[in-house]
């Protein structure tokens, strides 16, 4: 095909969708109402990665050694060196791609210009870095040079650009102009990767005609465009989808039905539940939690046969998903009787006990009150949970004080979930000034934010000493609190910006620039906040990249299988040193996974195994463009540039985690184990191997 036939029909169809939408979306919609007890472990460094000869790299002689060093530097440190940055440009094509990747990690507004130039590099590699690392600056004037390289020569330049597009904000139909000249197959295949994006109502507009005018991958692509951020216009077309014969659009269509659906999808969402791909089954339990649980529709009576056979099903995540969504059918007793059968096993206990609490099941109060004198903290911390749905204020309160970190968690979540406010202003200034635990007081803090009614003496004073015990979360949590009470109380505007102004000029970096950018919101000029602290000098960093020159591989060893990941070194060379690091220290011995959520992520790394904990140090975000797909190993955040121990493994492609967590790795082998680790799977050893 043509180039000018190319642009012809693109052209009209884009356009024409602004005249059909009603044809494509709605003519068929009904109308709708509306992610530390112990010693503190070695920071990743070179002397603390394994050394042992069967796993240590050759020794290698890196090209440009002292240069690359130096941007690693830059990149680690979030600063802008001039002269580097001009001798780098002036380097071979692997330094000028290196240079790129570096400044889209720093995200300084000042790299736009020679990103921008690097962004028409004569060679290929270094204009798909430079493409990328534009969409993480985030600058608005990029615009003009990333919708000329979207038409480029280069098609994965073009996907890059239009994802750089989607970042900073570019309407979509914009984009699809600039693509107009391509022949169809190739615009549609540079627009759709990244349209979901693009947030607004022409999204769905050109998602719906993607669906019905592509095919395989392209069209799987506009189905999670409609679906991810899925407006009601859609309805139509998302419910003419659920019957589709791909299993991953099935589940993201039930997603999409859980979000802006009513009563009548759940008819629409129970075949899912007797298929064979866990996607979908899952989705569709989670979406009637959200349907049935409204309030709305009462549960359907048709669902009972296919429940009762899921909450035992051999599958352990679905099983886990069945048992969370049986509490709105626990009418019926003999799916409350199988439930009840996951109390008596450790992994799905928790769950169980919630479901029959919430479900109201005579009998599941005294079982909730029995849980909570266990010695095990974990069975202590379910109950904490469970007691938010049996009105048992003197538990809550008891669990509270209970010497266990993770249990008093649950349980303050729990009194903020259901107290009256009154108490709750009481309790958290109590949290604020006297509890040690981060925490409590990270609850507290975020509780201050949505309700901005805590004295500013005790946000205050709170603050401070949440920097102090360089809780970097808790600092966070602090700065969110204290913008909160200057938008609802001006009169308290003044003395929050003194504290955000001694908080820019702190030693942590993070803590720094969040309260200078929270200066900013407040209309306030922002100090300059330096570089960030790093590993040391040039001979560190070029230490470091000699280790990481290739991938290298590690064995994690769970009760539930073992697990062989692939560690994309050269991608993310100090997080993947941090992983190792961690793991020949014995760090991960013995922890669990503490978090999972069927179809989306399992999340293992933290010492606490409630998602507060951490190494006692933090690491700078490497992001990549290394996609999450299923298998892919990712660093849990708290906030840009606050990983440390914690990592997760997606379950299911999730696009809209890519460019905003660090991804290290991928599993290579043993994929089958990651659909049977179920919440407080324990990690025996996390081992590095050689390559399988």
């Amino acid at each position: 095909m043509s180039k000018n036939a190319g642009r012809s029909s693109f052209v009209l169809l884009v356009v024409s969708l602004l005249v059909a939408t009603w044809l494509l979306l709605g003519g068929c919609a009904s109308s709708t109402g509306g992610v530390e007890p112990g010693s503190t472990p070695s920071p990743a460094s070179p002397a603390a990665s394994p050394t042992d000869d069967s796993t240590a790299l050759p020794s290698m002689e890196l090209r440009n050694p002292e240069e690359r060093a130096l941007l690693l530097l830059l990149a680690d440190r979030r600063m802008l060196e001039s002269v580097t940055l001009q001798q780098a440009k002036e380097g071979d094509a692997s330094l000028r791609r290196m240079l790129a990747e570096t400044l889209g990690q720093v995200r300084d507004p000042r790299a736009r210009l020679d990103l921008q130039e690097l962004l028409f590099d004569d060679d290929v590699m270094v204009r798909r870095a430079a493409a990328f690392a534009l969409g993480e600056l985030g600058v608005a004037e990029s615009r003009g040079p990333l919708l000329r390289a979207a038409a480029e020569a280069d098609s994965e330049t073009g996907i890059l650009a239009v994802e750089a597009l989607g970042k900073i904000g570019t309407p979509v139909l914009e984009v699809a102009d600039a693509l107009a000249d391509l022949p169809d197959e190739e615009s549609w295949g540079r627009l759709l990767p990244h349209l979901f994006r693009f947030d607004e109502e022409d999204t769905a507009n050109v998602a719906a005609a993607a669906v019905t005018g592509t095919a395989g991958d392209l069209r799987r692509t506009a189905v999670y465009a409609l679906a991810r951020n899925p407006q009601p216009a859609s309805l139509g077309l998302l419910r003419s989808l659920t019957g589709d014969e791909d299993p991953r659009a099935r589940a993201w269509v039930a997603r999409a039905l859980g979000l802006i659906g009513d009563g009548s999808d759940l008819a629409r969402l129970r075949p899912m539940l007797e298929g064979t791909a866990d996607g979908p089954t899952i989705q569709a339990l989670a979406a009637a939690t959200r349907l049935a649980g409204s309030g709305e529709a009462a549960p359907p009576e048709d669902w009972l046969p296919h429940l009762r056979e899921l909450v035992v099903d051999s599958r352990p995540q679905v099983r886990l998903a069945a048992i969370s969504a049986s509490y709105l059918w626990m009418f019926d007793d003999r799916l409350a009787a199988a439930v009840e059968g996951g109390l008596d096993e450790p992994l799905l206990r928790s769950s169980a006990l919630v479901a029959l609490a919430r479900g109201g099941v005579e009998g599941a109060a005294d079982r909730v009150r029995l849980e909570a004198s266990q010695k095990d903290a974990v069975r202590r911390a379910a109950a904490a949970r469970a007691a938010a749905f049996i009105g048992a204020p003197a538990l809550v309160e008891r669990l509270m004080s209970d010497p266990r970190g993770p249990v008093r968690v649950a349980a303050f979540e729990t009194f903020l979930a259901t107290a009256p406010e009154g108490e709750i202003v009481e309790r958290v200034t109590e949290v604020l000034a006297q509890d040690t635990d981060a925490a409590m007081r990270v609850l507290a803090f975020d509780w201050a934010a949505a309700h901005p009614v805590v004295d500013i003496d005790v946000l205050g004073e709170a603050a401070v000493f949440a920097v102090a015990d360089r809780n970097i979360e808790s600092s966070l949590s602090a700065i969110r609190a204290l913008a909160a009470r200057a938008a609802g109380t001006p009169l308290d505007r003044g003395t929050v910006v003194a504290l955000l102004e001694k908080m820019s000029q702190l030693d942590d970096f993070t803590t720094r620039r969040a309260a200078a950018a929270t200066l900013l919101d407040l209309e306030r000029e922002a100090p300059a906040i330096g570089s960030a602290e790093g590993l040391g000098d040039t001979v560190v960093y070029r230490e470091v990249l000699q280790r990481t020159q290739r991938d290298r591989f590690a064995e994690i060893r769970t009760d539930a299988g073992n697990l062989t990941v692939r560690l994309e070194c050269p991608r993310a060379p100090r997080t993947c040193l941090n992983f190792l690091s961690l793991a020949a220290q014995g760090f991960y011995d013995n922890l669990t996974f503490h978090r999972v959520v069927p179809d989306f992520v399992v999340q293992a790394g933290d010492p606490r195994g409630d998602g507060y904990g951490g190494p006692g140090f933090t690491l700078r975000d490497e992001i990549n463009t290394l996609r999450y797909e299923r298998g892919v190993l990712g660093m849990a955040l708290a906030g840009a540039d606050t990983g440390g121990s914690q990592w997760f493994i997606t379950l299911s492609p999730q696009p809209h985690l890519d460019g905003g967590y660090t991804a290290f790795g991928q599993v290579a082998g043993g994929d089958e184990v990651l659909d049977r680790i179920l919440p407080g799977t324990r990690i025996r050893s996390i081992v590095e191997v050689a390559s399988p």
